[in-house]
């Protein structure tokens, strides 16, 4: 035990150490210490993507001292949603040409002490295709312009043509839509395969721009309905569109869904085209009674001979050359100003082994200028039956208007005349050399019958088929005609000397 003496010597050392404690104390009031936040972890999914895959960035941060954690991510390319300051952000890949690793830090602060850490994100160059295709009306090929084709998040719009093309899809399955005013929506499922093209063909449906079409379908000289028959839209091509009907026993058709705009629309027997017509159809609803071209027939009353009539628009022709043959010419013989009549192939003078020859039964007479406008045998002011007359060549144009030929055309001469493919429909469906057979669409059926030429003899039968006009040109001894010809849809109108021989077609008086 201390004596009282030494706990006196105690009290100055005690002292010394409780102010050597406050000291101590205070000092750490003043200058604490502050420890600096610390990234435990950064971690990042999915493992590796392609240009704009969402990629989730989060860091697991500590702070010793419990301060408040400030998070500030960066990254030199690509996209942040949101804003990048939070523990767990979205961070959208850049799109790339080539895979690569692409750097991302964290700078973590307690807003005294700053930390920073990286890491890298694999980002491969994308794998893609392509898509093409076209969008046209339901049951046709007609193109629709202007629609928005969708794919994933990337649109585009059909041009002119229905057309459409995207590029660098990234491959995977896909729900294509196409949507336009007016018109009802279409979904498609896509597959889109690495560096290939799909080729995708997209129909629409709509009833604010499309028209039904219906009426009766009656012969033209008999007025009967016609049951059986096809009533078809074409294609822009001219190929079989979808659009179908059939007439029914009263003659009623009715066809649906058809674009509106101008159409072709064909009544079809068989493989037989009846009837051809453009119409332009612009209301929801239209209605139009067909006339289907029928044949008659009548007897030339010098002869004896039956020949068939055609109505053709507003007028009537004859579908068969005129086989009337009062004598008969050397095939060698030809004249300006004096009548001729020949046989095709047929060689002799006899008229009744004229009569005989196959040639006269397929093709008829061949007549010079002066024969087919004179019959010194009958009342006729030409070699036509009484009631029917040599067409001029102004009549011969309303046939050609009838079956389409454009108004320039018309004017035209020593030109072949294609627009409306008038020759392809006056031509027989056989006969023709070569193929060169036409669809007789308007019921006339031309035959190649040839010609005689100018200096004797007979030319291009099966090739070629020759008619005269009434009416004279303004060259010496010409006189307007008609050419078809194997190898061409057109039909040539020019001049040719009176000596000629070609074919006749009649036309009913009005």
């Amino acid at each position: 035990m201390k004596s009282p003496i030494q706990n006196a010597r105690d009290i100055p050392l005690i002292i010394l150490l409780l102010v050597m404690g406050f000291l101590s104390c205070k000092k750490q009031e003043v200058e604490p210490i502050n420890n600096p936040p610390e990234i435990l972890e950064l971690s990042y999914s999915p493992e590796a993507g392609v240009g704009g895959t969402i990629f989730t960035l989060s860091a697991n941060v500590v702070d010793t001292d419990g301060d408040e954690i400030s998070y500030f991510w960066n990254a030199k390319i690509g996209e942040f949603i949101g804003e990048p300051a939070r523990a767990q952000v979205e961070w959208k890949s850049p799109e790339l040409t080539t895979s690569e690793m692409l750097l991302i830090e964290l700078t973590a602060s307690d807003g005294e002490l700053d930390v920073t850490d990286r890491i890298y994100i694999m980002v491969n160059k994308p794998e893609t295709g392509w898509l093409s295709g076209i969008v046209h009306y339901k049951f046709t090929t007609v193109p629709i312009e202007g629609v928005i084709i969708s794919v994933g998040d990337i649109s585009t719009s059909t041009n002119g043509e229905g057309e459409f093309y995207i590029e660098k899809i990234p491959v995977g399955s896909y729900t294509i839509t196409a949507v336009k005013e007016g018109f009802d929506m279409t979904s498609v499922e896509v597959e889109i395969l690495y560096l290939e093209l799909t080729e995708e063909k997209i129909s629409l449906s709509t009833s604010k721009y499309s028209t039904t079409l219906e009426g009766i379908v009656i012969g033209n000289q008999t007025s009967n309905h016609k049951e059986g028959l096809k009533i078809l839209m074409l294609n822009p091509d001219g190929s079989d569109s979808e659009l179908l009907s059939t007439s029914d026993a009263e003659g009623y058709y009715s066809l649906e869904s058809i674009p509106q705009g101008l159409r072709r629309i064909i009544v079809r027997k068989n493989d037989l085209v009846l009837f051809d017509k453009e119409l332009s159809l612009q209301e929801t609803t239209v209605s139009f009674n067909i006339d289907i071209p029928e044949p008659f027939e009548f007897t030339d009353g010098r002869d004896g001979n039956t020949y068939q009539g055609m109505k053709i628009g507003s007028q009537i022709w004859m579908n068969e050359n005129l086989a009337y043959l009062p004598s008969i010419t050397s095939y060698d013989i030809v004249s300006d100003s004096i009548a001729h009549f020949y046989v095709g192939s047929y060689y002799g003078t006899d008229v009744s082994e004229a009569k005989a020859s196959e040639s006269y039964k397929t093709y008829g007479v061949l007549y010079n200028w002066h024969a087919a406008v004179y019959d010194p045998n009958s009342s006729s002011v030409d070699i036509c039956p009484d009631g029917w007359h040599l067409p001029s060549n102004d009549e011969w144009k309303i046939l050609e208007e009838t079956l389409g030929m454009s108004s320039l055309d018309l004017e035209r001469t020593l030109a072949a005349r294609e627009s409306g493919k008038v020759g392809l429909k006056l031509k027989s469906t056989h006969g023709w050399d070569e193929d060169g057979s036409g669809s007789n669409l308007s019921g006339f059926n031309a035959l190649p019958a040839g010609f005689v030429n100018t200096n004797g003899g007979f030319l291009s039968v099966g090739s070629s088929a020759h008619f005269w006009t009434a009416t004279p040109s303004q060259s010496a001894l010409s006189y307007f005609g008609r050419t078809l010809s194997y190898s061409s849809d057109g039909i040539n109108n020019g001049s040719s000397k009176a000596r000629i021989g070609k074919s006749v077609r009649c036309i009913k008086d009005e």
